[in-house]
Order: C-alpha cells, then structure tokens, then sequence
C-alpha cells in the first residue's frame, strides 16, 4: 500500500535523527525511524523485526542453546560457525543497532543497554566459534562503537538520579573495556577505537567539573562541528546532553527559588 500520507504528515530533516513510538494494530507499542526514502518499524521487544527465529527471540538464544547442548566434556568442541551462520547473525545485529540508536535519542536507556549487550554477545560468539576468523574481524571493528553506546546508556542512566560519582566509574570502566579490546588485536595505538575513548573522555570531563556555564559553551561547539562534519550520531548524543545540561540548570534555579 502507498505510505505517502505517512511521510507527508512526518516531514523528513537531514539534520536530525527523526524517530518516534506510536500505537501498533497488535496493541503493541512500534518503533519508527523516519529515512530519506521512507520509514523503518521495529518492535520495542524480542527481535526488531518481530520475528522468532527457530522458534527463539532470537538467532543469538538459539545458537547460544546449541552451545549449552555440546558435550559436556569438551564444551562447544563440536560448534563452530559457518559463514552462513556469522552472515545472519551479523544481519541481526544490525536491526539491533536501528533499535538500540534509535532508544538512546528517546532516552530509553535500559532498552540501549540491552540491545547493546546483545551485539557485543554476538560478537563473542563469532570471536569464539567462527570457522572463518575474517568473519569475526569484519565485525569486531564495531566493537569500540558498541562498547561506547553501552557505556553512555548507563552513565546517563546515573547522571539522571544525580550519581555523578557512579556515572564516572562506569565511563572509566567503559574507556577499559575499549582500550582491552585495542591491546588484544595489537591495535592500541591505531584510530581502532581512538574516536570512542576521546568521546568518553570528554564526556566525562562535563559532568566530572560539576555542569559549570563553560561547560555548556564546549557541548555548543562540540555540537556545530559534529554537525559540521556530518557526523550526525555524534551530533544527536550531544543534543542529548545539552537538553539534560539544561535541566539540570532548571532544577537548581527551582531550588535556590
């Protein structure tokens, strides 16, 4: 059916990430994200694309049970990944990642932090168990990205309740695990991963100073050359931080009142 009313009444913005929630006909709640040549719909729950692989939520449940089913003895001796495997699985990490993107621009961050986690499982399954390593590694370049989304899901989740202590420690945790993951493949002083440790440092520098007026002048700059630079993710996550600045602005002007 033609969809033109639908991206009438929705008018697409080059410059912004347009996502939105509405009502489902199964009473379910959607996810849609508005593209240059139409619209994505995603499910809020399960698979994005509601389907149920092998009767599981899931292609990694399902071959994370033929794991479990391996003998006991020799765990996962007999499980490898073939190319058709690590395809599909690399196919349906990136209908989580429409989801998980899309979460962090409406504030879910429980829903990033799951769909996250459920990529970064997928790439330790084909780290393990692919049969062909260049699977594993045509995909373990999006880990540094991954770990960063995770990484600013939780930490806001903790700014958002005033724990600027614990978002700290979770973004020092983050800026690890990345780095880790550098030394492994021997690409510690490569861009590997570079781009996402700088991202986190700078974000933790903002609320490690405690929100000072400057503060906000540095996301501002930040946010015209990201914008400058096309870069529009990384310009819709400092948005993000520049409206919860403000609140957190409003709320301090409503105490001292």
């Amino acid at each position: 059916m033609d969809i033109r009313r639908i991206l009438d009444e929705w008018e697409y913005d080059p410059y912004s990430f347009g996502v939105r929630i509405v009502p489902g006909d199964d009473g379910k709640q959607k996810l849609q994200i508005r593209l240059d040549l139409g619209v994505l719909q995603l499910e809020m729950e399960g698979r994005p694309d509601g389907t149920s692989p092998h009767n599981k939520e899931s292609l990694l449940e399902y071959y994370k049970e033929k794991l479990e089913q391996s003998p006991n003895d020799f765990p996962g001796s007999d499980f490898v990944l073939t190319d058709e495997d690590c395809d599909q699985l690399r196919m349906e990490a990136i209908q989580y990642y429409h989801r998980y993107v899309s979460l962090l621009e409406l504030e879910k961050y429980r829903g990033v932090i799951s769909d996250t986690q459920h990529n970064l499982e997928i790439l330790d399954l084909m780290k393990e168990y692919a049969e062909d390593k260049s699977d594993f590694m045509s995909y373990e370049q999006y880990r540094p990205y991954i770990l960063m989304i995770n990484t600013l899901a939780k930490g806001r989740m903790s700014l958002n309740k005033d724990h600027s202590e614990k978002a700290s420690k979770i973004v020092v945790r983050g800026i690890k695990l990345i780095n880790d993951a550098r030394k492994e493949l021997g690409l510690i002083d490569s861009i590997y991963g570079y781009k996402e440790v700088k991202f986190l440092e700078e974000w933790k520098k903002e609320f490690d100073s405690d929100n000072t007026p400057s503060e906000l002048d540095a996301l501002q700059k930040r946010l015209m050359k990201a914008v400058k630079l096309e870069e529009y993710e990384s310009a819709a996550i400092i948005r993000d931080d520049i409206s919860n600045f403000n609140k957190k602005q409003n709320k301090k002007i409503n105490r001292n009142k």
